[in-house]
């Protein structure tokens, strides 16, 4: 068995491994400051941001769309000529500051939509199933 290098055989290695021009000890004190860096804590959740989502009107509800732009009338209830019929579903928790849900998709006081439908669950068509008025 070998005996340990000395210390000096040590930082001989390490500067022909990392030559600098600085010192002998840069590389050392380079992992020095990386072991010193502060690690976030996992117990600490970080902000999240919600996501921008468009509120979909009530006729890209019944029909599935994905793609309502938000506007009002939105374009495809304008390329389909039913502008009258673009309206806004109210949240249940419809005053400023009362949802709870970070991706809320139907309208709340702040959003600034005057044609506006009240909540009930017979407009929001179920995941599987198309839209049913007699459901409920």
């Amino acid at each position: 068995m070998s005996p340990r290098p000395s210390l000096t055989r040590m930082e001989k290695s390490v500067k022909k491994i990392y030559p600098t021009s600085k010192s002998s000890t840069a590389p050392c004190e380079a992992l020095l400051m990386q072991s010193q860096r502060e690690i976030p804590k996992a117990d600490i959740p970080r902000h999240k941001k919600p996501k921008d989502t468009t509120i979909a009107c009530t006729q890209c509800l019944t029909h599935d769309w994905k793609d309502c732009d938000g506007k009002a009338p939105c374009e495809n209830c304008k390329l389909r000529g039913k502008s009258d019929k673009c309206k806004r579903v109210m949240c249940q928790y419809f005053k400023k500051d009362t949802c709870a849900n970070l991706f809320c998709t139907m309208a709340h006081e702040g959003d600034g939509y005057s044609r506006l439908v009240p909540f009930t669950s017979k407009l929001i068509p179920s995941r599987n199933e198309g839209f049913d008025r007699r459901k409920g």
